[in-house]
């Protein structure tokens, strides 16, 4: 097996393995905010969105995805500033 050959295997393991996280962060915050929709009275299920999020957008800018990473950063404003449970933020 060449240089070339190991070194694109393990960029595409790479690639699957931040992929997977961010699938993996991505679900955690979809079923935190149908739970907040669920009772929107408690802001509990939202709490660990904001570090999961965070992560994505980590994962995003290694990923050299600026405008994806971009997006991640301003749900995650939308997150510290509390406004996620607002009617118009929830369909994200």
């Amino acid at each position: 097996m060449s240089a070339a050959t190991i070194d694109e295997t393990r960029a595409s393991l790479l690639t699957t393995l931040v992929r997977q996280q961010i699938e993996a962060h991505l679900n955690q915050i979809a079923l935190a905010v149908s739970q907040h929709a669920a009772n929107p009275h408690n802001n509990v299920a939202l709490s660990p969105c904001v570090e999961q999020v965070h992560q994505v957008a980590g994962a995003l800018r290694m990923m050299q995805m600026p405008g994806a990473a971009r997006f991640a950063q301003e749900i995650e404003a939308e997150f510290v500033v509390g406004r996620v449970g607002d009617v118009g933020v929830i369909g994200l």
